[in-house]
C-alpha cells in the first residue's frame, strides 16, 4: 500500500507540473505567437536590438519546449492509469463532462450577464461543449476514454514484444516528416500517448530508458534549441521567432523522459505530498484559463500590455498568477460540487449505467 501511495504521489505532482506548462505554453501561444496586438506592439517577434532580446530568446525558447511535453504527459498518465481497467470507467467520463459543462456554460453565462456578450444565442454553444468543440483537449480526451477499454482489452492479448512492435509502428506514423498530415490528428496521437503510458504500467521501464533518460532529455532539449537558433541567425532577419516545437515530433522523446523522471522519482517528503494535493483542481485551471472568453481576456490585456521586466520573468510571473488563481476558483468548485451533491450524483449515475451495461 505505502508503495502505491508512492507511486501515486509522483504521478499526481507530475500531472500539477504539467497544467503549470500548459499555462506557460498558453501565455508564448497565445499572448504572443498567435496574438495580433502583440505583432502590432513589437512584443513579437522578439526586438533584436533590445537589450535583453538573446536573454529573452533563450529563456522562452526553452520554456516552450519544455512546455510543450505536458499534454502528452498528461494523456500518457490516462493511459499509465486506464491501462488494466478493461471497462467503461462512467464515473471519470461523467465527470469530465460535467465541469466541463460547468464552466463552459457558467463562464459563458457571466459574461452575458455582464454585457459582453452581445445575445442570449451566443452562449448557447457552450451549453454543448463537446458538440461544439469548445476545448479541443477535452473533445479528444473524452473520445479517448470511450475508446480505452478496448484499446485495454486488445493490448492485453498482445505479447510484450508485439506490444513494443505497436508502439512502434505507432511512432512511425505519427511522425510527420515520414507521413506529413495524413495519418497525424488528435485522437490518434492520443491512442498513441496512451498505449505508451499503458506499456510503462504493465511491463515498467527498461534499463535503458532508466540509464539515458536524463541524457535523452537534455540531449534532444539542446538538438531542438540549436535548431531554431540556427533558423533565428540564418534565416530569419526581423525579430526572434519561437520555432522549435513546430511540427517536430522529437518532443515525444522529451515527454517520455520526463514521464520515466517521475515514475522513478521518491516523493515521499511532505512538501511533495502537499504539492501533490493540487492534483484534483488542476483540470479546472485548464477549463477556467483556456475557455474562449477568459483566454481572449487573459492574453489580450494582461500579456500586450507595457511590460517593465524580461519577458522571461513576466511570463513566468503571470503564468503563476495564472495557475493559483484557477486552483483557488476550482477548490471553490468542488466546495460546491459537494454541498450540492453533484458528485454524489455523478456516483450514482454511473453506478445505474455500469448495473444497465452489464
Amino acid at each position: 500500500m505505502k508503495r502505491q501511495m508512492k507511486r501515486q504521489n509522483n504521478i499526481e505532482a507530475l500531472r500539477v507540473i504539467c497544467m503549470f506548462l500548459i499555462v506557460v505554453s498558453h501565455y508564448i501561444y497565445h499572448g504572443l505567437k498567435e496574438n495580433p496586438i502583440a505583432h502590432e506592439l513589437g512584443l513579437y517577434p522578439l526586438a533584436i536590438g533590445d537589450n535583453f532580446a538573446f536573454l529573452n530568446y533563450t529563456f522562452m525558447e526553452l520554456y516552450y519546449l519544455i512546455s510543450r511535453v505536458a499534454v502528452d504527459c498528461y494523456v500518457m498518465i490516462t493511459g499509465y492509469f486506464l491501462i488494466s481497467r478493461l471497462s467503461f470507467r462512467w464515473k471519470g467520463l461523467l465527470t469530465v463532462y460535467i465541469q466541463t459543462l460547468f464552466y463552459s456554460a457558467g463562464i459563458a453565462l457571466l459574461f452575458y450577464m455582464l454585457g459582453l456578450l452581445p445575445s442570449i444565442k451566443t452562449v448557447l454553444p457552450y451549453f454543448i461543449p463537446v458538440h461544439s468543440n469548445a476545448y479541443w483537449f477535452v473533445t479528444t480526451y473524452i473520445g479517448l476514454l470511450l475508446l480505452a477499454p478496448f484499446l485495454s482489452k486488445g493490448v492485453m492479448s498482445l505479447s510484450k514484444r508485439n506490444y513494443l512492435l505497436l508502439l512502434l509502428v505507432l511512432f512511425i506514423m505519427n511522425f510527420q516528416p515520414l507521413y506529413g498530415q495524413v495519418f497525424s490528428n488528435r485522437i490518434f496521437q492520443f491512442v498513441a500517448l496512451y498505449l505508451v503510458g499503458g506499456y510503462f504500467r504493465l511491463y515498467g521501464i527498461c534499463n535503458l530508458w532508466k540509464r539515458n533518460k536524463k541524457k535523452v532529455y537534455i540531449l534532444v532539449l539542446m538538438i531542438l534549441y540549436i535548431m531554431a537558433t540556427f533558423y533565428n541567425w540564418i534565416v530569419n532577419r526581423n525579430g526572434w521567432e519561437l520555432k522549435s516545437s513546430e511540427y517536430n515530433d522529437l518532443i515525444l522523446f522529451l515527454a517520455l523522459a520526463t514521464f520515466v523522471v517521475f515514475l522513478q522519482m521518491s516523493c515521499e517528503s511532505k512538501k511533495w505530498i502537499l504539492f501533490a494535493k493540487l492534483s484534483p483542481y488542476t483540470f479546472g485551471v485548464y477549463l477556467i484559463h483556456d475557455h474562449e472568453l477568459i483566454r481572449n481576456y487573459i492574453w489580450k490585456n494582461i500579456v500586450c500590455n507595457e511590460i517593465h521586466i524580461p519577458m522571461f520573468l513576466h511570463c513566468l510571473i503571470i503564468s503563476l498568477l495564472v495557475f493559483f488563481i484557477c486552483i483557488f476558483l476550482d477548490f471553490f468548485r468542488s466546495k460546491i460540487f459537494r454541498i450540492c451533491k453533484i458528485d454524489s450524483l455523478i456516483g450514482f449515475v454511473s453506478n445505474k449505467i455500469i448495473k444497465i451495461t452489464i
